[in-house]
């Protein structure tokens, strides 16, 4: 009985030291630090200055030399080659007029002797019939009759007399350009090709002897897309200037040369269009003094036919435009602008885009525009009215860029 009574009393004890000791760990708890809320901070980004106005688009394209004049050398008389030239190799080099191929020329000679031959009998007829037209007159005369007769004063052996000493004449000028046919020369100056006879081969009328070309002037013809079309008129000849490339090894070289023409064809597979472009005397080797020279810009080595060169053509001024850096463009047709410290989304043309750069085209009211601050950072998230801060030092620095011409920024197309 006892020890039951003393059971509530241990109870209310644990009770009361548990209410204790959860008092005491309720009062204790160090009072929580109230952070305040931090002011959002405005986004800094770089921004590039621009002057909305014109700016001339560069066209990229690539093609092969051509020469401007080919021609197929032929024979225009039959015969044994008998010589030929130290030029008539191909490569070889040639003057306007140069002997290249000579045939043997015994037959020729022999048939200008039976032309003169030919010659001298019909000019005796002819003079004996003219001493005979002669004596017919007197006889007329003597008769004392008026009217004449064609038949008796020998009108028509006469004719037939002068006729035969025109073809003899005929004939030994025929035998006498036969003679000089055998002398095949070069019809302008320039290179050989590719040769198809030699040294003691008989070759026929009309036989093609070699493949020449002038050295005069190159062409290089260079497609163009219908897009880059809209962006070049072609006018009157060399209006247009083209850079020309090719590497040697680790060199590069470049050309300048004029867009000649544009082909009247569009190419039914491809769909595009040719510019073709015309360069003087491309294929002219070095002399010695200019392969002795110390110029810090050596003269550049000849091209050869068929070689690959890619090409910058200079295209039209186009207006509202501006060239900005590549990574400035969102989606290709859109820009971030900055206007009153807001983003503003700005839809544009792209003109011409290549590794580093873009050429663009805004709308008609932003002509004449100065100073257009385009956004070139990249944002992890962007929306129109979204508050940003510029960064001056890019803006000084992107302005510069913007003032540096096309051709010096990149001046080989990729």
């Amino acid at each position: 009985m006892l020890g039951s009574e003393k059971k509530p009393f241990y109870y209310v004890i644990v009770l009361l030291l548990g209410s204790l000791i959860a008092w005491l760990i309720a009062t204790s708890k160090p009072a929580p630090i109230v952070t305040p809320l931090a002011v959002p901070k405005d986004v800094v980004v770089d921004v590039a200055l621009f002057d909305v106005k014109s700016h001339r688009v560069w066209l990229k394209s690539q093609g092969l030399v051509t020469a401007e004049i080919t021609s197929v050398l032929s024979a225009q008389v039959a015969g044994r080659i008998k010589q030929i030239d130290n030029a008539f190799v191909a490569g070889g080099r040639f003057e306007d007029g140069q002997v290249l191929l000579s045939l043997e020329d015994d037959d020729y000679r022999n048939a200008i002797f039976n032309a003169e031959a030919e010659l001298a009998n019909a000019q005796q007829l002819l003079a004996s019939e003219l001493g005979k037209v002669k004596q017919a007159k007197r006889e007329w005369r003597d008769l004392g009759d008026k009217a004449s007769n064609d038949l008796f004063l020998r009108t028509p052996q006469l004719a037939s007399a002068r006729s035969a000493v025109a073809g003899a004449e005929a004939y030994l000028q025929q035998a006498q350009l036969n003679l000089s046919r055998t002398k095949i020369k070069a019809p302008f100056t320039g290179q050989l090709l590719s040769k198809h006879a030699d040294l003691g081969q008989y070759v026929s009328q009309g036989m093609p002897l070699a493949d020449i070309y002038s050295t005069a002037s190159a062409e290089v013809r260079l497609p163009i897309t219908a897009d880059q079309r809209a962006l070049i008129t072609v006018g009157s000849k060399g209006s247009h200037q083209v850079n020309l490339f090719a590497k040697y090894g680790a060199k590069q070289v470049k050309w300048t040369a004029y867009i000649d023409r544009i082909e009247a064809a569009v190419d039914v597979n491809s769909r595009q269009y040719y510019l073709v472009a015309s360069l003087k005397n491309p294929f002219q080797p070095l002399t010695k003094p200019q392969l002795e020279t110390n110029s810090l810009e050596p003269p550049n080595p000849p091209l050869a036919i068929g070689q690959y060169l890619t090409a910058k053509i200079e295209g039209d001024y186009v207006d509202g435009s501006i060239r900005i850096p590549r990574k400035a463009l969102r989606q290709q047709n859109l820009i971030w602008l900055l206007i009153n410290g807001r983003l503003v989304n700005q839809a544009i043309i792209p003109l011409q885009i290549d590794r580093d750069f873009a050429l663009v085209q805004l709308p008609k009211s932003f002509d004449g525009q100065r100073d257009l601050a385009v956004i070139v950072s990249d944002l992890p998230f962007a929306f129109e009215g979204m508050q940003l801060l510029a960064s001056n030092a890019e803006q000084r620095h992107n302005t510069q860029a913007d003032s540096m011409p096309v051709s010096d920024t990149n001046a080989l197309p990729e």
